[in-house]
């Protein structure tokens, strides 16, 4: 915990307190009872406030009893001193002096009331014990009641003044000590307070407290005590701006996701954060700015909740788009076919159509037919990969995992795509092995190599070759498809297996351009479903490598 250091101080304070508690003057007053009336609830607060005990004696003298006591006590011996010394030399002048000290001694130690008991006391002694018999005849009687008169005065003036004084001290004492107090708590509440709170000095803008929240922030960095250039350069050349503006205008300024790069964990890498920031100026009690308080609040969650928030509806809108888009290409085509037949079809009709003409009717019927059969083929897979990425969404996806040799499904999926694309060169690579047995879902798999040799074939050109490749390996077997297309970035690989993510730039060469971007999010799912991996190998301009790896079955 880093903290400004006031330790001397504070425990000599604490020492004070501790040797001048608030209970000298309010606990160990005399109690009485002020009951309900008010003249005795004045009288009580006139009693605590005039009567309070030394620290610096022991336990059982600081109590007002002792003072009272003393009070008597003091004068007494002090006027028997004088009275046995005016015997012994009977010139002695200022008889009434060591009274008056004893009254002084009296007052500054327990207050108002027993230093006005010593002065009645002392002044009932010296009239009626010293000053009488060493009286000389001459004197006038009124001075004997003036001198009397005058030293109640003094001992009177130095009674109240020696109690304010006191008063004063003890009050000073312990408002610096509620002060301590205060600080000490306001200490506890910066310390513990769930933001970022960071104290500069003026000039060299040097650490003068950092709390717990900031120091983390900071890689837990020795910060307390140096410069913001020395110990934090990233974030000093990004703050020193504002930093100038407050110690300047003495003005708070406040930033609202204020954007920041800190080396959180000293290797050097800068870490993006966010705060809420609010340089508040630390005013003298002249007014002037003598220090920058920086308060931070980090919402990095937040704003990086937000933006994802932001881009997950900017790719629900794309992908509303696209949807409608890729959804009503086949019915438009679909449309049209119909449109075309039923033109014929009424020609036909409004004449006399020979058997040719017939012929040719239903040839176009046919045709049109298929391709219609087509759309909705097409049209019937899109829906079917939205249903598909719900499932996966959901973790709903129903698979039906079972032992069956792999090597006569991949037959049979390169057979149906070298059929509908008799002009494509399909290679298929396998080992020596006849049979390899996997206990997987057979349709989801052959789902998954329909969907990477369609991609293989659509982004290639038509002339250049598409290869799937089996490779055994310890305890699994590994399933690829290499084309000679576009190929892909760093970047595209990584993002390629996002749900509706559409590599830009990458154009389709052959066939249909139909697709909603999930075909390889599913993929991807339902080998990691079934305990495999998939992945990608990339040259831009050399064409790409899908593939995906199922375990063996070990019996």
């Amino acid at each position: 915990m880093h903290t400004i250091k006031h330790k001397k101080s504070t425990s000599t304070l604490q020492e004070q307190v501790s040797q001048h508690p608030a209970s000298s003057i309010e606990q160990n007053t005399w109690r009485i009872n002020p009951g309900n009336q008010g003249f005795w609830k004045r009288l009580y607060a006139f009693w605590g406030a005039s009567v309070f005990t030394p620290s610096y004696l022991p336990a059982p003298l600081r109590r007002p009893l002792a003072g009272y006591m003393l009070a008597l006590l003091l004068p007494f011996l002090t006027v028997l001193g004088i009275f046995y010394l005016k015997g012994i030399a009977p010139e002695l002048s200022f008889v009434s002096a060591p009274v008056v000290l004893g009254i002084l001694i009296v007052s500054l130690g327990w207050g108002a009331l027993p230093g006005l008991l010593a002065t009645l006391w002392g002044t009932f002694l010296l009239g009626f014990l010293v000053l009488p018999p060493h009286i000389s005849l001459a004197l006038e009687q009124i001075e004997f009641f003036y001198s009397m008169f005058m030293f109640t005065l003094v001992g009177l003036g130095i009674t109240l003044l020696s109690t304010q004084v006191q008063r004063a001290h003890h009050q000073t004492i312990k408002a610096r000590a509620d002060a301590e107090a205060a600080r000490a708590n306001l200490s506890r509440i910066l310390m513990q307070a769930p933001v970022s709170i960071i104290v500069l000095s003026k000039d060299e803008q040097r650490f003068e407290l950092v709390n717990p929240n900031a120091w983390q922030a900071f890689g837990q960095r020795p910060v307390l005590g140096k410069t913001l250039q020395e110990t934090l350069p990233e974030y000093a050349s990004q703050v020193a701006p504002v930093i100038q503006q407050v110690r300047t205008t003495g003005k708070e300024h406040s930033i609202v996701e204020h954007r920041v790069l800190v080396d959180q964990h000293n290797d050097g890498s800068l870490v993006e954060q966010y705060y809420n920031v609010a340089y508040q100026p630390m005013l003298a009690s002249d007014g002037n700015v003598n220090g920058v308080i920086i308060i931070g609040s980090n919402v990095t969650e937040q704003v990086q909740a937000r933006h994802k928030v932001e881009h997950l509806l900017a790719e629900l809108d794309n992908f509303i788009s696209v949807v409608a888009h890729e959804l009503r290409t086949p019915i438009t085509a679909a449309k049209m076919c119909v449109q075309v037949s039923e033109r014929k079809v009424q020609r036909v009709l409004g004449s006399q159509p020979q058997v040719e003409e017939k012929s040719d009717l239903l040839s176009l019927l046919r045709k049109n037919l298929l391709r219609i059969e087509h759309q909705l083929e097409l049209q019937n897979r899109l829906v079917h990969d939205l249903l598909d990425a719900s499932r996966v969404r959901a973790d709903r996806m129903e698979l039906r995992p079972r032992l069956y040799n792999l090597v006569e499904s991949l037959q049979d999926c390169v057979e149906d795509q070298r059929t509908l694309h008799p002009d494509r060169m399909i290679q298929l690579i396998m080992p020596e092995e006849a049979e390899i047995r996997i206990k997987a879902d057979p349709e989801r798999v052959q789902q998954v190599i329909n969907n990477y040799l369609t991609n293989a074939l659509k982004y290639s050109d038509t002339d250049k070759p598409v290869a799937v490749e089996v490779t055994l390996k310890s305890n699994a077997v590994s399933v690829s498809v290499r084309d000679e297309g576009p190929g892909l970035n760093e970047e595209q690989q990584k993002r390629i297996w996002e749900r509706f993510y559409r590599a830009p730039g990458i154009h389709v060469r052959n066939g249909s351009g139909v697709s909603l971007g999930l075909g390889l999010f599913i993929c991807r799912s339902i080998i990691e479903r079934q305990g495999g991996r998939v992945g990608v190998t990339s040259t831009p301009g050399l064409g790409s490598t899908f593939w995906f790896t199922l375990p063996l079955n070990k019996s």
